[in-house]
């Protein structure tokens, strides 16, 4: 196994212990980083992938269209598998159940407005695009489902993870603990500064929020990898791990906050293995 990455298991007293995920292996190729768990893999993109958002206004379509074709041919990946959402920042999602009518290599397969994708049978991909923000996989063992889901900030102090679980919750008989999480890779806290505005909303939409702001020599900065983490410990998921990745540091990734308006987006894609 290939260690890119520090993978660690949270702890819900926040002591933060380095563990390996039992079951699964870890490796890290020119163009992303796979992860097999169990009956699930999970792919996190890479710079060196290509761009793979219809949403970003300076890329041409065309690259987003090719970068997506070789990595799909590349990993086995079939077009019509992948349900790929237009992100919002919200808890809207889609069930991925059966195999689509389009090619996910071509910009009118965007399935519609929303944040994550549900995954229910094998060998169907939910993905989702990021550069700064989360790309969160879930897992169900339970179920025999599995989640790709996209967290900005402002996804995190909505919750909108937490509608997201309790939603699935009801309709496949499951509860918090039956779930994993892995936190891909996102902005660190030291690169997220933020603004009086920023922390105005924060105060006015989820004051609890606030305890994640970080004041160094008064400048402000949002953890909000540490926020999803307590969120998703607090409602009882504690086989939570994160691949300590930062996009802002990390040459491998690209970042909005460094690159825009060029940057490009990386993918995480999750699917359950027959």
């Amino acid at each position: 196994m290939i260690v890119i990455a520090k993978i660690m298991k949270i702890n819900y007293s926040g002591e933060n212990n380095i563990t390996t995920m039992k079951n699964s292996s870890l490796k890290e190729t020119e163009d992303c980083i796979l992860l097999i768990h169990e009956n699930y893999k999970i792919i996190f993109t890479k710079k060196d992938a290509g761009n793979f958002s219809f949403q970003q206004p300076f890329i041409d379509e065309n690259l987003t269209t090719n970068s997506r074709k070789k990595f799909f041919e590349k990993f086995e990946i079939p077009s019509k598998n992948v349900y790929n959402p237009i992100l919002e920042h919200g808890s809207k999602y889609f069930l991925a159940d059966k195999p689509l009518n389009i090619d996910a290599c071509y910009k009118n397969s965007q399935i519609g407005i929303g944040d994550a994708v549900l995954v229910l049978k094998p060998d169907l991909y939910g993905m989702i695009t990021f550069a700064d923000c989360i790309p969160l996989a879930l897992l169900n063992r339970k179920a025999n489902i599995c989640a790709a889901i996209h967290l900005g900030w402002r996804g995190v102090i909505d919750l909108a993870i937490l509608k997201m679980i309790s939603a699935w919750n009801k309709i496949y008989n499951v509860s918090n603990v039956d779930w994993e999480a892995i936190i891909g890779p996102s902005i660190f806290a030291n690169n997220f500064e933020v603004q009086s505005d920023f922390i105005e909303n924060l105060n006015k939409s989820n004051r609890s929020m606030t305890k994640f702001l970080i004041n160094i020599e008064n400048k402000y900065y949002f953890n909000n990898r540490v926020a999803l983490s307590t969120t998703l410990q607090d409602i009882g998921i504690y086989s939570c791990f994160q691949l300590d990745i930062d996009t802002f540091s990390d040459s491998r990734f690209s970042s909005y906050r460094k690159e825009k308006p060029y940057n490009i987006t990386q993918a995480l894609l999750v699917t359950m293995i027959k």
